[in-house]
């Protein structure tokens, strides 16, 4: 197990999608993250999700390849860390419209 937690399974509703909410949604997890005194936050995704990739390379996330996996059926999931000791610019990390 890793010394720290991760962010899972987070959707925006279609219709409110590349207004900045899944940015917003991100920066949350991570605040609540650094208030709790830890230091970095994981999380995972697929290469089918290229937008929410986009959204957490651009706060500053990089990969995690100690902690990538496969599914049964064989899909690569990544993993992704966030150091906390970075600042969270939320100017680059708006989404793309």
């Amino acid at each position: 197990p890793q010394p720290y937690p991760e962010i899972r399974l987070v959707a925006v509703l279609p219709q409110l999608r590349r207004r900045g909410v899944a940015t917003q949604l991100l920066q949350a997890c991570v605040e609540r993250t650094r208030a709790e005194g830890y230091d970095a936050v994981g999380l995972h995704s697929t290469e089918y999700m290229a937008d929410a990739i986009r959204i957490y390379e651009r706060a500053g996330f990089v990969r995690a390849h100690e902690h990538d996996f496969q599914t049964p059926a064989g899909v690569l999931v990544m993993g992704f860390r966030l150091s906390l000791h970075r600042v969270l610019d939320a100017s680059r990390v708006t989404a793309r419209r």
